[in-house]
């Protein structure tokens, strides 16, 4: 920096064009450290209040006992299932572990729309987390995530019930090898779904 120089004339102060510029300069160094800080700041801050915990699944499926049928008894709603009353959830084994997927949406009227699928276990997860890809369109045209979704968050052990959820927290479904659910065990899941940070407020029941 210019060493400082300046003259006085009619009780003005005067500076030297090059000791105003480096006056400026010097504003505009020190405004910048304090946006970067401000902005480091906001973004841990944003990062710690804004990202949930990752979502526990359960320690390992066997998914020869957890295949056969399902009955939805309550879900949040999903954009897919809209005008759906309920739905009935067949999965059947096929090889390389996969899993051959066949939904079944009730309407109000009592007609019925189908998807089909396969599921694959997400390596590592014991087959608690699967990748599901559907065959019709417009489903057939969205890719599953590498992390899955479609994650067991509870399952009884008797494999009578489940609870199914994607690690977004948008979707969640209770499942039930009966038609309908104890209402010990939904409220159970109920409470857990809300402590993992789903918004069971929104909760379709049947």
């Amino acid at each position: 920096m210019t060493a400082w120089r300046w003259s006085c004339w009619n009780g003005k102060i005067f500076l030297h064009p090059q000791q105003v510029a480096d006056i400026r300069n010097c504003l505009c160094m020190k405004w910048n450290l304090w946006l970067a800080a401000f902005a480091v700041i906001c973004v841990a801050g944003c990062a710690s209040i804004g990202t949930p915990d990752p979502l526990p699944t359960v320690a390992q499926v066997n998914l020869d006992r957890y295949t056969g049928t399902w009955y939805e008894v309550a879900r949040l709603p999903t954009p897919f299932q809209k005008d759906q009353e309920r739905a009935i959830a067949r999965y059947t084994p096929m090889g390389d572990s996969q899993v051959a997927i066949r939904n079944t949406g009730i309407m109000p009227d009592g007609s019925t729309r189908t998807a089909t699928g396969v599921g694959t276990p997400v390596e590592g997860s014991n087959n608690s987390k699967l990748r599901i890809t559907f065959n019709e369109f417009p489903a057939s045209l969205m890719p599953a995530a590498e992390e899955g979704n479609y994650w067991i968050l509870a399952l009884d052990t008797e494999y009578r019930y489940a609870m199914v959820g994607t690690p977004d927290r948008d979707f969640l479904w209770l499942l039930s090898r009966d038609k309908t659910m104890p209402d010990r065990v939904k409220s159970r899941y109920v409470t857990q779904a809300q402590s993992l940070g789903f918004d069971t407020s929104k909760l379709l029941s049947y």
